[in-house]
């Protein structure tokens, strides 16, 4: 069923209205609470004994190609961060201004 959305040039109009102090003041706000859903999601990775058998086991053979990554805890842990500044924008245009994000290829996996 095709939806249509309407007013998205009026409300994008409307928000360039805001002042510098007051887009200051709602980052501000926001920031502690991205920093906890940051700290949360560290909390809900699991230990090196939660995940699937032999993931975390090294590789024994030598490949010439990029192996699957095995799971280190501590290295998915690390890798989750909070960005209080604005992404690149996308093909779309969709850009965001304070993001939660995991660098670790281990923990993008587990996240699926």
């Amino acid at each position: 069923m095709p939806v249509e959305v309407v007013g998205v040039k009026d409300v994008v109009n409307g928000l360039s209205f805001f002042d510098e102090d007051t887009r200051i003041k709602v980052a501000t706000a926001i920031d502690p609470l991205m920093r906890d859903v940051a700290n949360m999601a560290k909390g809900y990775v699991p230990g090196d004994t939660g995940v699937l058998s032999g993931w975390h086991k090294p590789i024994s053979s030598p490949i010439n190609y990029r192996p699957f990554p095995k799971y280190n805890a501590s290295e998915v842990k690390a890798g989750i961060g909070y960005n209080p500044g604005k992404n690149t924008a996308t093909k779309n245009g969709w850009q965001v201004s304070q993001y939660v994000y995991n660098v670790s290829r281990a923990g993008s996996i587990y996240e699926l």
